[in-house]
C-alpha cells in the first residue's frame, strides 16, 4: 500500500528577552554576551544579531562583537535565529542596566612622620566613599582599581606621600564604582615663639607659646 508522511509541524517562534549587565564605574555602557539571551531552545540554532530590524531583513550591520557588545541602558538589539530544519523567526533583545553603585571621593589627612616628614600613616578604612553595601579593595592608580590589579594588602597603617589611591566599590550584582581618595600629609610645625633657653637647675623661667 501507500506510504504516507503527516506533517503537523508546530510553528517555529523566537521568544523576545531582556537580558541584563552593569554600567560599571557609571561609564554610560555596559557591555553584553549577547549569547546569553535565551531566545530559543531549539539545539544547534544559530543566531545572528542586528543593531535594527531593517538591518536584519537587509542582511546589512550585523553586530560581530556580540560577546562583548557595549550598549546604553535600554538599548534593543535585533536577532535572527535559525533551526537546523531550516525554520527562521525573529525576537527582540532589550539591553538593560543594573543600578550604577554610588561612590563619592573623599580626602584623608595624616601629620608627618617623624622620620621621614615628607611621608604620612593613614587608615584607608576611615575614608567614607559610600552610603551603599559592597565590597571594597584599595588600589594605587585608577588603572589598578579598574584592571583590579595591584591592590593594597595593607589599608592601615597605609605609608605614603601626598598623592590618591582609589577604593574599589563592587555591590552584590558585581556592579562597581571607583572612588578617589586624596591623601594630605600635614608637615610639622615649628615655633618661632619657642626659642632655646638655658636654665641652672631648680631655676624658672617663662616659656610664651603664642596665640
Amino acid at each position: 500500500g501507500d506510504a504516507r508522511i503527516i506533517l503537523n509541524p508546530s510553528p517555529f517562534a523566537a521568544d523576545d528577552v531582556t537580558i541584563t549587565a552593569c554600567n560599571n564605574n557609571n561609564a554610560g555602557v555596559a557591555y553584553f554576551d549577547l549569547s546569553t539571551a535565551a531566545v530559543t531552545g531549539v539545539p544547534g540554532a544559530t543566531k545572528k544579531y542586528y543593531p535594527t530590524l531593517a538591518d536584519l531583513n537587509a542582511g546589512t550591520s550585523e553586530i560581530l562583537n556580540w560577546s562583548n557588545y557595549p550598549a546604553a541602558n535600554g538599548t534593543t538589539v535585533h536577532v535572527k535565529v535559525t533551526t537546523p530544519q531550516g525554520c527562521v523567526d525573529n525576537a527582540v533583545i532589550t539591553l538593560n542596566h543594573f543600578p550604577v553603585v554610588v561612590v563619592n571621593d573623599a580626602t584623608l589627612r595624616s601629620c608627618s612622620l617623624e622620620d621621614n616628614i615628607s611621608m604620612g600613616s593613614f587608615n584607608l578604612t576611615t575614608a567614607t566613599v559610600t552610603t551603599q553595601a559592597g565590597t571594597k579593595k584599595y588600589y594605587p592608580s585608577l588603572q589598578d582599581a579598574i584592571n583590579g590589579s595591584n591592590d593594597i594588602i595593607t589599608t592601615n597603617p597605609y605609608i605614603a606621600p601626598n598623592g590618591f589611591v582609589y577604593i574599589k566599590v563592587t555591590n552584590a550584582n558585581g556592579c562597581y564604582a571607583i572612588a578617589k581618595v586624596t591623601l594630605i600629609v600635614i608637615p610639622p610645625v615649628y615655633s618661632e615663639i619657642l626659642k632655646d633657653k638655658i636654665i641652672c637647675v631648680e631655676d624658672k623661667t617663662t616659656l610664651d607659646a603664642g596665640t
